[in-house]
């Protein structure tokens, strides 16, 4: 089974043409969820030429279907559906917050994969690692990252936080005696969506019926229901 897979639900754009047993190609990029519309399908190309293969090899294509960035999710979406119209081809829906913790490998250990969501807030959730498998722990929500940690401290003393939400809360959670996961495993990586969906065909669905996850209204939105531009 072969599955060309992508991710740009954060600031970085990562692509990658895997197999259940080989990852042939990854590609990644760190420039801003705004730059991802240039380089996401430059990336595609890329990835499927340095595994010497084409669109129509692959089975399946893999997309995080959310939490993340707003603009990321729509590229990734848009870009997802039209190369599984033009080929035929199922998308699998791969939550993005379940990918990064997939980025973790240590066994029993508790992973607290964290997203910017500005404002003071993150996207994050908790999962187990167990036997090789992720178990989530806590859903995946928006909130303070305060709230979130309080949630975690409920099932751990010990969990290992990763994700680009480090940047904004990293002293935050080093104040509470948690590890951080080193840099390189903090953004998102097309391998650990194409390994998680791998796991996850029976959630494969069609182009059309392929959406993202948003967990909350864009931006401008909630300016519009606040009524007075104050971007709450």
């Amino acid at each position: 089974m072969n599955i060309l897979a992508m991710d740009a639900s954060g600031a970085a754009v990562s692509t990658a043409v895997l197999s259940e047993t080989s990852v042939f190609s990854e590609f990644f990029m760190n420039n801003g969820a705004k730059k991802h519309a240039e380089t996401l399908m430059t990336l595609i190309s890329a990835a499927l030429d340095a595994a010497g293969a084409s669109l129509n090899d692959m089975d399946y294509i893999a997309c995080t279907s959310g939490p993340g960035s707003f603009t990321g999710l729509r590229i990734g979406a848009a870009t997802a559906k039209g190369l599984a119209a033009g080929s035929n081809k199922k998308i699998i829906p791969v939550p993005a917050l379940a990918a990064l913790a997939y980025n973790i490998a240590n066994d029993n250990a508790f992973i607290a994969p964290i997203m910017d969501a500005r404002r003071d807030q993150v996207y994050a959730a908790l999962f187990k690692r167990q036997n090789g498998e992720l178990i989530q722990v806590l859903n995946d929500g928006a909130m303070s990252f305060r709230d979130f940690a309080e949630s975690v401290s409920e099932h751990t003393s010990n969990p290992i936080f990763v994700g680009d939400g480090i940047m904004s809360f990293g002293e935050n959670i080093l104040s509470l005696g948690y590890a951080i996961a080193p840099q390189r495993f903090n953004a998102q990586r097309a391998s650990s969506v194409g390994s998680l969906a791998i796991t996850m065909i029976h959630h494969a669905i069609s182009g059309a019926e392929f959406s993202p996850i948003y967990l909350r209204a864009p931006q401008a939105e909630r300016n519009r229901l606040n009524g007075n531009g104050d971007p709450r």
